[in-house]
C-alpha cells in the first residue's frame, strides 16, 4: 500500500520503503499521506472522470454555461446548442 509519493522518481513507497528511498535521494521530495492533493491521479482515474455519462465512447471537451455542466461534443450539438464553449 502507498504511504509516500516521490515527485522526482514518479513512484509510490509504502512507509518502509521510503525511509531506504530518503536516505539514498535526499532532494527528492517525497509527499505523504497527509499532503495526497500533491499526488498524482492515475490516468485510468483521469479518463473515467472526462467520460460522457450519456455518449459513452466520448470525452468531456465542453462547457455549457446555461446548464453549468461539462459535456462532449456530441451532447454539446444535440442539447446544448446556443451557450457552449470548449475548455
Amino acid at each position: 500500500m502507498a504511504d509516500f509519493y516521490c515527485e522526482s522518481c514518479v513512484k509510490f513507497y509504502c512507509g518502509e520503503c521510503v525511509n531506504m528511498h530518503n536516505k539514498l535521494f535526499t532532494k527528492h521530495a517525497s509527499f505523504g499521506i497527509g499532503d495526497m492533493k500533491k499526488w498524482p491521479v492515475a490516468k485510468k482515474v483521469e479518463d473515467f472522470l472526462l467520460k460522457c455519462e450519456v455518449q459513452k465512447d466520448e470525452s468531456l471537451k465542453m462547457y455549457c454555461d446555461e446548464h453549468s455542466e461539462l459535456c462532449c461534443t456530441k451532447c454539446a450539438f444535440l442539447k446544448h446548442r446556443y451557450i457552449v464553449s470548449s475548455f
